[in-house]
């Protein structure tokens, strides 16, 4: 099972991001700002949530740093 979801991961997706936001100026813009199935822009809460994770990643790194 882990064999064929290893075969399933795009490992070029990145790159092929990269490449795209180069070619439409937005350096990646399209792999953060999410947009909705409606294509609306992303929600607040989206935000909230990018937000409230990096956080507490920070607030762990000081708790392990001691």
């Amino acid at each position: 099972l882990l064999q064929e979801l290893t075969d399933k991961i795009d490992s070029d997706g990145h790159r092929k991001r990269n490449q795209r936001g180069v070619a439409t100026k937005l350096r990646l813009g399209g792999h953060y700002d999410r947009i909705s199935s409606r294509g609306e822009n992303a929600t607040a809460d989206y935000r909230l949530f990018r937000q409230r994770l990096a956080d507490e990643i920070l607030r762990m790194l000081r708790v392990l740093r001691g």
